[in-house]
């Protein structure tokens, strides 16, 4: 257009599970989630949840179990139905 490229998946949400070994993320050190971000508002998909799995190789199962928790929030609030089948 004459602003420019339109992304086409406007109106759409996206989830980003983001690992890192030793990175927190939304850190100034982060260079993956702001990218990704990026690359989606290219897309058109400005509606970006981020559920972290970050610094692993520091909090072990706590990462992990943070995540599983995040995840287990998202699909209640935003699946129901699905979240009742897991």
């Amino acid at each position: 257009t004459e602003h420019g490229p339109q992304g086409l998946l406007t109106g759409k949400k996206a989830y980003l599970l983001v690992a890192t070994g030793g990175t927190e993320v939304g850190s100034a050190i982060d260079f993956a989630t702001p990218w990704l971000k990026f690359v989606l508002g290219f897309l058109g998909i400005t509606d970006v949840e981020v559920i972290a799995a970050d610094r692993g190789n520091l909090r072990g199962d706590a990462a992990r179990l943070s995540a599983a928790e995040q995840i287990a929030r998202v699909l209640e609030r935003d699946w129901p139905a699905l979240a009742e089948a897991v």
